[in-house]
């Protein structure tokens, strides 16, 4: 049976929707539970449906809000279906109305509330640190080294898509005009009233390069909820329901490899998903007119646009063109028509953004840098950080004691021989637990990169700017781990040069640990 076969074309409907009030990040006046009892009664009201039919929740991105809870205080007669989707951020809405519509038209719940509510001043924003005082498992191979942010961890995937496509920074700032711009028609978003322009994104700060402020969401409070039903109570709805054509959640061949180790890199994690999903509701790229993307930086943005634009992917090549409206909903704005994205020989172009004839054309390379420094850090990071130990369960331990001793250990399986990072137990390749550890010279060159400069941790609050890269090590199997880049923080720097190991050792941390961090050889 294909999948085509197996659909949720045409079998439910959204039948409401409900909104709060968006806040800027901590500024909710209510805090989260009233916020989605809020919503979720807006949604009841807009679908002419009572609140005690419900019988379903789904949400995602460890939504706090705990469904039996929200059974009480509604009072609903019966509780059949609860879902929380793992991982994805805000991204993680669309499975939650895929998780919500599959449990509709199976018939496990009858009518299901998608939500999702948010007050980060009862609780700690996203765009923080982790305070931990140590780390282990995939953490205490970034958090110390100062990659721990969202945007942190998703820089050096844009960066690496921007290098491979000859993107340039303004491919990034046309995203975020359009996002401002396409918000002062809407009064309810966060950014109404106040309009960017190019000029102030270029002269706005770095967050995390190639991202600067206006390429990162405002991480708003607020809540929002939608009503799911099956189709055949459409005429029975007070407004005229919208049918869910096809819904796809996942990710690419090992996307969610430890430690920046994924086959295919620089991507958004959508040429395996946007497939399934035009399959499934029957529609190709060129039937598309309107797209609204939520992804929590411009670059994100970006890679989605041409993922969706081009499901058949030729070593992550672009083909066709989308006709869509941007918009990346954390910034608050509206959707506005145009065409969005297409391929071409001389780079890439954003065109119509802003306006329907709009061609602005992305220059096929990128420059980024600042004034230099001439005197090189011989730590990369202050003390202070998350430190990092070894898993309970001595997963790590050869690669940490090896640290500490000037040595670079990585895994290898004894089976099948194939590399791989960061640890695990089973390989990746065979599904041996036969898995060892091999000493490898401390050798190889940059595979991505970011400049840090806005701290996301009080021990990074004058650290900045600082380098961390990506390094890919050719004689284990071109494995990727990541480290500071010594020297010089704002050096140029450039993919593909070679960089060789320096170990930095904390001794007197309690434990003791070694860093394994990098300079160009």
């Amino acid at each position: 049976m294909t999948l085509s076969t197996r659909t949720l074309r045409g079998k439910v409907v959204v039948a409401g929707i409900g909104e709060t009030t968006y806040y800027k990040h901590g500024k909710s006046p209510d805090p989260e539970f009233k916020l989605a009892l809020m919503a979720i009664l807006r949604a009841c009201e807009d679908a002419g449906i009572g609140p005690r039919e419900i019988d379903g929740f789904a949400s995602y991105s460890n939504d706090r809000n705990d469904p039996s809870r929200l059974a009480a205080a509604l009072g609903l007669p019966e509780l059949r279906f609860s879902n929380m989707q793992w991982g994805g951020g805000g991204g993680g809405g669309a499975a939650a109305v895929a998780n919500a519509a599959a449990a509709v038209a199976t018939g496990i719940a009858n009518c299901v509330v998608v939500f999702r509510a948010l007050a980060q001043g009862q609780f700690a924003r996203f765009g923080l640190g982790a305070q931990a005082a140590t780390v282990s498992g995939e953490p205490a191979f970034t958090f110390p080294y100062g990659v721990m942010s969202p945007g942190q961890r998703y820089a050096m995937r844009a960066m690496r898509f921007m290098h491979e496509h000859g993107v340039k920074q303004e491919a990034l700032r046309a995203i975020a005009l359009a996002s401002y711009h396409h918000a002062q028609a809407n009064p309810r978003a966060v950014m109404h009233g106040r309009p960017l322009t190019a000029e102030m994104y270029d002269a706005s700060r770095w967050i995390v390069e190639p991202f600067r402020l206006f390429d990162c969401c405002l991480e708003n409070d607020g809540a929002a909820a939608l009503i799911l039903v099956p189709a055949e109570r459409a005429r029975d709805l007070r407004r005229p329901p919208v049918y869910l054509l096809g819904a796809a959640q996942g990710s690419e061949h090992r996307n969610a490899a430890p430690v920046h180790n994924a086959p295919l890199y620089g991507t958004s994690s959508f040429t395996t998903v946007a497939p399934n999903l035009y399959a499934m509701a029957g529609v190709e790229p060129k039937d598309v007119r309107v797209v609204q993307s939520y992804e929590n930086f411009t670059g994100g943005v970006l890679m989605s646009l041409v993922e969706h634009a081009a499901p058949e992917h030729e070593r992550g090549q672009s083909r066709g063109v989308l006709h869509a409206r941007a918009r990346a909903p954390a910034r608050g704005g509206a959707s506005g028509a145009g065409r969005v994205l297409q391929s071409g020989a001389g780079g890439r172009r954003l065109d119509g953004l802003l306006r329907p004839h709009g061609h602005p054309r992305v220059e096929p390379h990128l420059r980024l840098g600042g004034n230099h420094m001439t005197a090189e850090r011989t730590f990369a990071l202050p003390e202070g950080l998350p430190r990092p130990v070894p898993e309970p369960d001595g997963l790590s331990n050869p690669y940490w004691e090896g640290a500490n001793r000037g040595e670079l250990w990585i895994q290898r399986c004894g089976s099948c021989r194939a590399w791989q990072w960061g640890p695990e137990w089973i390989c990746h390749e065979c599904l041996s637990f036969d898995v060892d550890w091999e000493r490898v010279e401390g050798r190889g060159r940059i595979y991505s990169w970011e400049r840090v400069w806005h701290p996301v941790h009080p021990a990074l609050k004058d650290a900045g700017p600082y380098v961390a890269v990506l390094v890919e090590l050719p004689e284990a199997g071109n494995v990727r781990m990541i480290g500071n880049l010594l020297g010089d923080p704002r050096q140029e720097v450039r993919i593909g040069a070679p960089v060789e190991a320096v170990f930095e050792r904390h001794d007197d941390a309690k434990p003791p640990y070694t860093l394994v961090q990098w300079r160009t050889s």
